[in-house]
């Protein structure tokens, strides 16, 4: 830990507001800053610009392993202290909140005057607002509400010179000017502090109801999958998850969330019980209970790695075979031992690996095959939560606009406070 850096923290930070962390499992400590103001967090940038640091922002830490490691870190700055409610407008359906607020209890901050929230996140007590925005984490319930960054109606956000700057607003309404917000999704810190967000909102769903149900092996689930979405209803979100160990005359689970307006659930309910017959049904509050717990075991529940395989939904079907190929390949075989999470709809595969630390260039190497077959059809594959050097192996080449991107962020943060390295960049 540079001493320099923790001296002068603690000239302008004491009791609860410093203490050390480490960016990555197997990276060195670091000063932790948690400033419970938005002067606090000015003052940390600013200590980051007098000693020429470099600072990485975070909220509760859960997401910082889903970028490359940062290039070079002084210092934590997290959000996490900047909490709470600012304006709820039931009214409008809008909601403005700081950055450290979870959104566990922005949901149940809403739902009291009868609101629903997006994304709906697994695990919502360890994401923050800002964090989530900063990831563009969206929820599986995307498959009804679209992405977050639709529904982000406006940010206060903290630039690495001090200056405070607004954009959007707090109205479901056009706002003139340029849509800073949305660029901001998914920028994980490296444009600026976001220190408040306005969110649209939904009504809660007059009825919900969950459909659980089984598939034999691949082509009955695709089967399946195929006809859910092909019939007339609209599933707030429908997962599959490979069973692991498969039972005995089931190798998939199916599992699909309906809400809204009475009637609709029940016509809807129909026709999914017509493709799923003897599907277990649940409705209220065991279906919600249910969906909760189905979403804990998704993408992002846990630290430990995992991959995200992204295609078209039309091109599902071939990427699932190519990646039940590639975990069958020796190479593949050796370095990884999955657990798999679907969802056809959105066209994403995730899969979850056993925390191990000693991936190598056998696992870099799988990880390279597996993004040359799954480009064919315009798919990608991203690691988060690896090992460092693993990670900084297996992103690949730098995405299409990373020159735009990074003259963006030569003018938002021109003295590098922010930490660079995060994404595959251009020198």
């Amino acid at each position: 830990m540079n001493s320099g850096v923790l001296q002068a923290l603690e000239s302008s930070f004491g009791g609860d507001q410093l203490s050390a962390s480490r960016l990555c499992g197997d990276g060195p400590e670091l000063p932790l800053v948690t400033p419970n103001s938005r002067e606090g967090i000015l003052e940390a940038l600013s200590v980051a610009r007098r000693g020429g640091w470099s600072i990485v922002v975070t909220g509760l830490g859960s997401k910082l392993g889903w970028t490359r490691t940062a290039r070079r870190a002084d210092f934590l700055l997290s959000t996490r202290r900047h909490a709470g409610v600012v304006a709820y407008e039931p009214g409008d359906g809008t909601l403005t909140a700081r950055a450290g607020t979870t959104l566990a209890e922005l949901a149940s901050h809403v739902a009291s005057g009868g609101h629903g929230l997006t994304p709906d996140v697994p695990r919502p007590e360890r994401a923050t607002l800002g964090g989530v925005i900063g990831a563009a984490q969206s929820g599986s319930d995307r498959l009804r509400y679209g992405p977050l960054r639709d529904h982000v109606l406006g940010l206060e956000f903290a630039l690495s010179d001090g200056t405070l700057a607004k954009c959007g607003g707090r109205l479901v309404k056009n706002v003139t000017g340029y849509d800073l917000q949305r660029l901001f999704c998914g920028s994980h810190g490296t444009l600026g502090v976001i220190l408040e967000a306005s969110l649209r909102l939904f009504p809660l769903p007059e009825e919900e109801c969950s459909i659980t149900a089984v598939a034999s092996d691949n082509a009955q689930m695709l089967q399946l999958a195929g006809k859910v979405l092909a019939a007339d209803a609209r599933p707030i979100s429908f997962s599959v998850a490979r069973l692991d160990p498969p039972h005995a005359h089931a190798q998939w689970m199916f599992a699909v969330r309906l809400g809204g307006r009475r009637e609709v659930v029940v016509a809807e309910r129909a026709i999914l019980s017509s493709i799923f017959p003897g599907a277990l049904v649940q409705h209220g509050s065991e279906a919600r209970s249910d969906a909760g717990a189905l979403r804990d075991r998704g993408f992002g529940a846990s630290d430990g790695p995992m991959l995200r395989v992204e295609i078209r939904p039309a091109q599902f079907a071939f990427a699932l075979g190519v990646l039940d190929e590639w975990l069958r390949a020796p190479g593949a075989s050796s370095e990884f031992r999955p657990r798999v999470w679907c969802e056809p709809g959105l066209g994403q595969i995730d899969v979850a690996l056993l925390p191990r630390a000693d991936l190598g260039d056998q696992a870099v190497k799988a990880l390279a095959q597996l993004r040359s077959a799954l480009a064919v059809k315009g798919g990608r594959v991203r690691l988060f939560n690896g090992p460092r050097e693993f990670v900084h192996e297996s992103h690949g080449a730098a995405p299409a606009g990373a020159q735009l991107m990074q003259s963006i962020r030569d003018r938002l943060d021109p003295a590098r406070v922010l930490a660079t390295g995060r994404f595959p960049e251009f020198p």
